[in-house]
């Protein structure tokens, strides 16, 4: 998924993607680096997606970014929603909702 989501993402002008192949190194990654949006997974390996959301929510320094929660599961949407997800990606993800939800958040032109 990562891959894809960062072909997709690097479609989309003034954008910089900062990939990550585990919630740890997602975690160090976002205490070291400025971000305007993250994009979890919910199964990623070694911290998950939701652990990695609680995560930046108790970060005074991460706590305003918006968090996007991709999942195959519906269910987990309400506990993602609990912990201040801003929005989700349904998986398999379709470029369309990637650059739709990114671009309104962000405030990019269509």
């Amino acid at each position: 998924m990562r891959f894809f989501v960062s072909f997709g993402l690097k479609q989309i002008k003034n954008i910089n993607v900062l990939e990550a192949n585990d919630g740890i190194q997602a975690l160090n990654t976002l205490l070291k680096e400025k971000v305007d949006l993250v994009i979890l997974d919910v199964n990623m390996p070694l911290m998950g997606g939701m652990d990695l959301l609680a995560k930046i929510r108790e970060n005074p320094k991460l706590k305003e970014v918006p968090v996007v929660l991709a999942t195959t599961e519906n269910n987990l949407r309400e506990k993602g929603s609990q912990l201040g997800a801003t929005a989700f990606l349904s998986k398999p993800i379709r470029v369309n909702d990637l650059h739709k939800i990114v671009k309104e958040i962000l405030k990019i032109e269509a």
